[in-house]
């Protein structure tokens, strides 16, 4: 996956393999309101950086789409 940019806090940070909620949504078809509660819910693997701010590895989301996929 190609390398990109955060901005967090005011500086720029190189983040590979990370993706925000924006990211997510796009990637998965959805808004980022859905990814938000899929978050809230514990449905998609995440860290919280801040309140209100998450980031998400696409290794543990790849897992986790993997296990879903397998049990159905």
């Amino acid at each position: 996956m190609e390398e990109r940019a955060e901005r967090f806090e005011g500086e720029e940070l190189l983040v590979p393999g990370i993706l925000n909620e924006r990211d997510m949504a796009s990637i998965l078809g959805v808004s980022v309101q859905t990814v938000r509660r899929y978050l809230s819910k514990g449905k998609i693997p995440a860290f919280r950086v801040v309140p209100g701010k998450y980031l998400i590895s696409t290794e543990q989301l790849i897992e986790k789409i993997k296990s879903e996929a397998g049990s159905k």
